[in-house]
């Protein structure tokens, strides 16, 4: 997609991260993991690329900070090798990194394990989704308190299926004749949204923001049990969270299918931490010279660094009522074809 190379349609993904470094100007950024690669499919007029970087946030409290954050890139997979999955997994609580990762290395499997070319993609996703809950409720990760968020493209030929659990989010960068547009192809599945704050109370629990010392009301929309003041979770979706489920959070991702057209130019698939500070059309207006100059490691370098820099921002401005900083993970993914929603 970013070389103009005479082919039937390009794909490039690119993860994003670094550890982010918030309060302490004088220190640099350093990438906890970093990955590049460019693969052809089996089948003529085909390319795929990708960039990988992680970073994880910064707690005064924790300076070893674990970063939560998992990436997926399969490529070339399946009967016929032309399935592609990118994701982003973003862990939470004591164990989050544990589960973040096992989604990372399981999801691929449940898929193929669940796949047939004649099925509908969108239920061979839901139940590769169930089979990696079901897997993950049997291993020996403690899910009380822990879980993952997961949104994930899902790549075959010329079909997109994007599936979101959490409030992770994928964005799709048009181009129209004279503009650019930012298509979100997916929602933030947050507490207060009206149909999970229904399902939540429904089930049991309550939705509203964590209190301070004087008894008010701060920070966003969790999730809580009714009568007790836990597990406190900022999205409604997980995989995992054992507790939150009591309180009606669930794991079902909601998955959006449409194919893609000339007007598609990239994907970016990122973590929380990102949206929290750049919109997505601020997002698609970050890539956009990158992507007409070819060059996908800057672009994921320069969306990253925004995203800190106002996440500095804020944090100077709120150092003494904020204690941590999220981790940071984002996928960008471009082809030449636009999402047609069916």
């Amino acid at each position: 997609f970013f070389f103009k190379q005479k082919t039937a349609y390009e794909i490039s993904a690119c993860l994003v991260g670094s550890e982010m470094c918030i309060r302490d100007s004088n220190r640099t950024a350093q990438v906890d993991s970093k990955e590049s690669s460019q693969t052809e499919q089996q089948s003529p007029g085909y390319k795929i690329r990708y960039s990988v970087r992680t970073m994880a946030g910064h707690m005064p409290r924790n300076p070893k900070k674990v970063n939560q954050d998992s990436y997926i890139t399969r490529t070339n997979i399946g009967p016929s090798q032309d399935i592609h999955i990118f994701g982003v997994c973003d862990g939470h609580g004591v164990f989050g990194h544990l589960v973040s990762n096992f989604v990372k290395e399981n999801l691929h499997q449940a898929f193929l394990k669940n796949y047939s070319s004649n099925a509908d993609p969108k239920v061979t996703i839901y139940k590769s989704f169930e089979q990696v809950t079901s897997d993950l409720a049997k291993s020996k990760i403690d899910t009380q308190f822990s879980g993952s968020t997961c949104v994930s493209a899902f790549i075959a030929k010329d079909l997109l299926c994007v599936a979101n659990i959490g409030d992770s989010r994928a964005v799709m960068g048009v181009k129209h004749p004279s503009r650019w547009e930012a298509l979100e192809l997916s929602r933030d599945h947050k507490p207060d949204v009206k149909a999970e704050a229904q399902r939540i109370t429904q089930c049991g629990g309550r939705v509203q923001p964590s209190r301070d010392q004087f008894g008010s009301f701060v920070g966003p929309a969790r999730v809580w049990l009714a009568r007790q003041n836990i597990p406190g979770l900022a999205m409604s979706r997980a995989i995992g969270d054992d507790i939150a489920v009591q309180a009606g959070v669930i794991w079902e991702p909601e998955i959006y299918e449409g194919r893609l057209s000339s007007q598609s130019k990239f994907i970016v698939i990122a973590s929380d931490g990102v949206w929290d500070f750049i919109s997505s059309q601020e997002c698609v207006d970050l890539i956009v010279p990158y992507y007409e100059s070819g060059n996908i490691e800057s672009a994921c370098e320069n969306f990253l660094n925004q995203a800190v820099s106002k996440w500095k921002q804020v944090e100077d401005c709120l150092l003494y009522t904020s204690d941590a900083a999220d981790d940071l993970l984002c996928v960008d993914l471009g082809g030449r074809r636009i999402l047609q929603k069916k």
